[in-house]
């Protein structure tokens, strides 16, 4: 995937849709097993990448307390946002209710 393709961030996508913070990451978790990670998205984890992580906190487009961050392709952002306009008038349930 080109470098120049748009990512999107959980942060943005619960401000895109007007959700509360975690509703976008609860959807992923979802939709997960559809994903190819490097390939759907990236996962940074914040003790072995700070950088990046911080790097992207100085942006605002992750929330202040990430400890680590993913970063979403469009393939996993279309499926995500699916997910949110199909769940529209439902709060975000805990992951362990299905």
């Amino acid at each position: 995937m080109p470098d120049n393709a748009p990512t999107w961030t959980f942060k943005e996508i619960d401000q895109a849709f007007g959700r509360v913070k975690g509703s976008a990451f609860i959807a992923f978790k979802r939709v997960r097993d559809q994903l190819i990670e490097g390939q759907d998205y990236l996962y940074y984890n914040g003790f072995e990448q700070p950088d990046v992580v911080e790097a992207l906190k100085q942006q605002q487009r992750l929330y202040t307390a990430s400890l680590h961050a993913v970063v979403l392709h469009e393939s996993a952002y279309r499926l995500i946002a699916a997910y949110l306009q199909a769940h529209a008038d439902a709060p975000p349930r805990p992951l362990n209710s299905a």
